[in-house]
């Protein structure tokens, strides 16, 4: 090891010395950046100078950060960038002013000039812990969880008392179902702060997927207690009301809430309150009051792929205001609920003696394109400019418009029309004296807190060895893992189609309609078997299905409102394996099998 002589320490502290003096000079003559920068340099060779630092911390308190928050907060972005580059330029060494670029460009949606406004900030101030907590949050929504799960490490480093940073940590894991990794993360950061309200809710999701309800609800209870304002944490709580089979008590915290006063809380949390708020009402059974609610759904986010607001034709507000008039049909939601909503579409049509023009999402344009071939079918919303309408409307607004309940309930019909090619093709590569069966079992997009509503393929094994049927995986997304978990016999007996079921619904659209019966989960592939008029078989955990419009409370089977075609069945957290059984044996009895033993 190498020490230091006395000698070189006092010509350390002189070297110092001198550029204090210089970088003082450069002050007194109004010089500020130089000062900054032999400031900078001194803390680059000597972190621990207090001198410096203090000289430092002095200097941007002359050079003040300009308040953008109205112009951040109004997105006029423009103006904040010009502001900023303007103080960088005085100032280069301000890691603020980064920090704030950064800030502003992610607004704008650049992300990579934010995260390199971000790196700037830091290599300024390296033990900003909120800055790089802020980059962790960032990296996250980009989907770039190894840097995240860095960054927030390097937080709980710096600042070991950071919740946020464990329960972010929790949420990667859920991302990549590590669920017990995430639990532990989640247990961490309400350790370090018992208020730290996110982690409590992500655990209440937690105790809910593994029908605890109690503790559940203990969880969100705690959440909503440190965060009254919340909405998410009412939302939470009733829904954990309403899995636990409490639904007049789920229902009065909805109504309870509504009373408060809005103007405290904010517009946004009012609107996604009221959507969910709806939701509970369908699933109750209160059908009008539920539309009515509903409607406000437009200004939520990630709804409709247009700014509603912007349009400068009027909304529909009455079917009568679209008698002989053309009515332009805004797609929204998920691909499930496009596909369930336009059953109502021709009713619509006929009853109105409207023209329609259908603004579709681009994979589902050349399906609906045949299946609506009397309408205009789009799918480039830039292409609206070309085309005259008098009202516009949402796909879930035909509901309340055809007063669309369960006494007027016969409105909604199959309507896909499948390309013959594609059928034909199907019907010689699946040919068989067996039943063909297709199902999915879940989700595409899996998380800890939604598993609960879905099955995992393997739950399936002794169906898929069934040899008096043909069982066709509809299931889209990433499959493999799911076939990894099967037994090599097992997965041979499973006809798995080598197409995107995600995005090429015209295959799809071709293989269920070879298919004697589709069952599965409430969504897309099985809705779409639905909408094309096969028999259905869909399942959903009890009390969560919103579009039996209260069946689902007091039956464990019935038919859908939507498409006669479709019976619906309902389980509890914890049956699942009741569930397969109930569904084997429809199968059996549907097509006088053998059942096994």
């Amino acid at each position: 090891m190498n020490f230091l002589s006395d000698n070189s320490i006092t010509k350390r502290k002189k070297s110092v010395e001198l550029l204090l003096k210089k970088a003082r000079r450069e002050e007194r003559l109004g010089k500020f950046h130089d000062a900054a920068e032999i400031y900078q340099d001194i803390l680059s060779k000597f972190p621990g100078n207090k001198s410096a630092h203090d000289a430092i911390i002095k200097l941007r308190l002359l050079n003040p950060i300009p308040d953008l928050r109205p112009l951040i907060e109004s997105n006029r972005f423009d103006e904040a960038e010009n502001i900023l580059i303007s103080n960088i330029e005085r100032d280069k060494l301000n890691p603020n002013f980064w920090k704030l670029l950064g800030v502003v460009y992610h607004g704008m949606k650049n992300h990579s000039l934010s995260l390199q406004c971000y790196q700037k900030a830091l290599e300024l101030d390296p033990n900003d812990y909120e800055l790089i907590y802020q980059v962790g949050c960032d990296l996250i929504e980009l989907n770039d969880l190894g840097n995240a799960y860095k960054a927030f490490r390097h937080v709980l480093a710096l600042k070991p008392e950071t919740a946020g940073a464990h329960t972010n940590i929790g949420a990667i894991y859920d991302k990549i179902k590590n669920f017990e990794k995430a639990k532990t993360e989640w247990l961490k950061a309400i350790e370090v702060d018992p208020k730290e309200s996110v982690a409590l809710s992500y655990l209440g999701c937690f105790e809910a997927e593994h029908g605890d309800h109690k503790l559940a609800l203990a969880y969100f209870n705690k959440a909503l207690k440190y965060r009254p304002d919340d909405v998410n944490a009412y939302v939470n709580v009733a829904t954990a009301l309403y899995e636990a089979g409490k639904t007049s008590e789920a229902l009065q915290i909805y109504e309870t809430w509504q009373k408060r006063n809005w103007d405290n809380i904010g517009k946004d949390k009012e609107n996604d309150y009221n959507l969910n708020y709806s939701l509970a009402l369908f699933t109750d059974g209160q059908v009008d009051r539920a539309w009515s609610l509903y409607r406000n759904r437009i200004y939520c986010e990630n709804i409709t792929p247009l700014d509603v607001t912007k349009i400068k034709f009027p909304r529909l507000e009455a079917i009568t205001q679209a008698k002989n008039k053309s009515i332009l049909v805004i797609f929204e939601q998920g691909i499930g609920d496009q596909i369930r909503f336009l059953g109502l579409l021709d009713n619509f049509q006929r009853t109105s003696n409207c023209e329609i023009i259908l603004l579709v999402e681009p994979r589902l344009e050349s399906l609906l394109k045949r299946s609506f071939a009397s309408f205009k079918v789009i799918s480039d919303p830039n292409s609206l400019e070309n085309y005259k309408y008098d009202y516009w409307m949402l796909y879930g607004d035909m509901g309340e418009l055809l007063s669309f309940n369960k006494s007027n309930k016969n409105l909604s019909a199959p309507y896909i029309n499948v390309s013959r090619k594609h059928m034909n093709y199907w019907k010689n590569k699946l040919c068989s004296s067996k039943p063909n069966i297709g199902f999915a079992w879940r989700s595409g997009l899996m998380t800890a807190a939604r598993m609960k509503s879905y099955t995992y393929l393997t739950d399936w094994v002794t169906l898929i060895e069934n040899p008096q049927i043909n069982l066709i995986s509809l299931q889209y997304g990433d499959v493999e893992q799911d076939l990894k978990e099967l037994e090599d016999q097992t997965r041979s007996s499973l006809i798995v189609p080598e197409i995107d079921l995600k995005n090429n619904f015209e295959e799809l659209a071709a293989i269920i309609k070879n298919c004697d019966l589709v069952f599965g989960p409430s969504t897309g592939p099985v809705i779409q078997a639905e909408a094309q008029g096969v028999d259905t078989i869909m399942y959903e955990l009890k009390g969560l299905d919103r579009w039996s419009f209260g069946l689902d409370m007091h039956n464990s089977e019935y038919k859908s409102f939507w498409y006669s075609n479709c019976t619906n069945i309902n389980f509890s957290i914890g049956n699942k394996s009741e569930l397969v059984s109930r569904i084997s044996k429809m199968i059996n009895r549907t097509f006088d099998l053998i059942e096994e033993t």
